[in-house]
């Protein structure tokens, strides 16, 4: 709706509460769009950029970290992911997922562990956790996510393309400057999760050049 305009003079103009409250009303709606910009609620948000839909195999009980952005406070109540066109897991097969803060670019506390959802469902078709809660304020976190129940078939997971946030690059440092191409580092990786997630996240500092796409509900 346009903004009704208001003329001021000096020493003419009543300086009074519909005056004011005419202001302030103005205010709250241009910060309550902004607010809401790029959230919607009966939707689903990702966390990254979807790449190939065939889907990828993943490892066994290795948690893999991705970055994404969150411009708002939301309350997270679903999470999920897909399962590409060349294949499902067999029998056992279950995905957990998770959330993690970030600390200084790299995965930091559990905030969430949402639990798994079965890996054996049908071919280019989705799982979802559902029944969170879980708020986050403004910021950069992490989504954990592992594939677990030692399959003998791994499911083909839909993985991301690239990050929506840079990630660093640990463990080694020069006093020159050089910029040169590093490779992908998509996220972060922890071997050896096969059943809660870890309170404090403890990833590889190489990076992986893969990582799960993970979408979030809000409520």
């Amino acid at each position: 709706m346009a903004y009704d305009k208001q003329t001021w003079q000096n020493g003419q103009t009543p300086l009074n509460d519909e005056r004011l409250n005419h202001i302030e009303d103005a205010i709250e709606s241009i910060a309550s769009q902004a607010d809401s910009a790029g959230y919607d609620a009966s939707g689903w948000h990702l966390t990254g950029y979807p790449a190939a839909m065939s889907g990828t195999q993943f490892v066994n009980d290795t948690v893999y970290y991705s970055p994404f952005i969150v411009r708002k406070q939301v309350t997270i109540g679903k999470l999920g992911f897909g399962v590409g066109s060349s294949g499902t897991g067999s029998t056992g097969a279950v995905a957990r997922i998770g959330i993690y803060s970030s600390v200084d670019g790299l995965p930091g506390a559990r905030l969430l562990d949402a639990g798994t959802s079965s890996a054996t469902i049908s071919t280019s078709s989705t799982g979802v956790i559902s029944g969170l809660s879980l708020v986050l304020n403004p910021g950069t976190y992490f989504t954990a996510f592992v594939i677990q129940g030692s399959p003998v078939t791994r499911p083909y997971i839909i993985p991301s393309s690239l990050p929506v946030t840079p990630l660093p690059s640990v463990g080694s440092y020069a006093a020159t400057l050089t910029i040169t191409m590093i490779g992908s580092n998509l996220g972060y990786t922890q071997a050896s999760v096969s059943g809660a997630l870890p309170s404090t996240a403890t990833p590889t500092v190489s990076g992986a050049s893969s990582v799960p796409q993970i979408a979030y509900a809000i409520v």
